[in-house]
């Protein structure tokens, strides 16, 4: 099984417990020595003053290509960045882990969401907006309307120095 890592400003530290000799920055490929479900990672950020992206994709021992789409979204200052990520078409959910982001621009296929953290009571989609926690996970539908699309962005529009991760699937 291969971890392929992308991103820019952010190096392996380790794969399932394990350190990775190194410390390679991203992007680079693991290949784990024995098959493993689940798979955990730590990075760590480079330089602290510059924006940073991170995306993920394993790949098993026939060569199947694992989902769900995993993309992390981080402000450090100044303009808000997209990143950009591909889907398959089938994902039906989105869980989102959320570290302080008040505002993420989230697009799926062309269309515009916003995942707000307010304070309001998090819930189901209100026309393109959905309600998340400030601080902790939450998963949610994938919209409709955004059905079989197999591209999107997201983009933290909060205070610079805030992050969160979608993982959709």
């Amino acid at each position: 099984m291969t971890l392929q890592l992308t991103g820019t400003n952010f190096r392996l530290l380790s794969v399932n417990g394990t350190p990775v000799p190194g410390t390679p920055a991203l992007p680079t490929t693991y290949t784990l020595p024995t098959p493993s479900t689940p798979v955990t990672f730590v990075v760590e950020k480079i330089n602290n003053s510059i924006p940073s992206t991170i995306t993920y994709n394993a790949t098993d021992g026939m060569g199947c290509t694992g989902d769900p789409a995993m993309v992390m979204a981080s402000r450090s200052k100044g303009t808000p960045e997209s990143v950009g990520f591909s889907l398959l078409g089938t994902e039906t959910q989105i869980t989102v882990t959320n570290n302080g982001v008040t505002n993420t621009r989230l697009v799926l296929g062309g269309r515009e969401y916003h995942l707000v953290a307010d304070g309001t009571a998090p819930g189901g989609w209100v026309g393109n907006t959905y309600y998340v926690p400030l601080s902790g996970s939450i998963t949610l539908p994938f919209p409709a309307e955004a059905a079989g699309t197999s591209s999107g962005s997201v983009t933290d529009l909060g205070t610079p120095g805030t992050d969160n991760i979608i993982a959709i699937y």
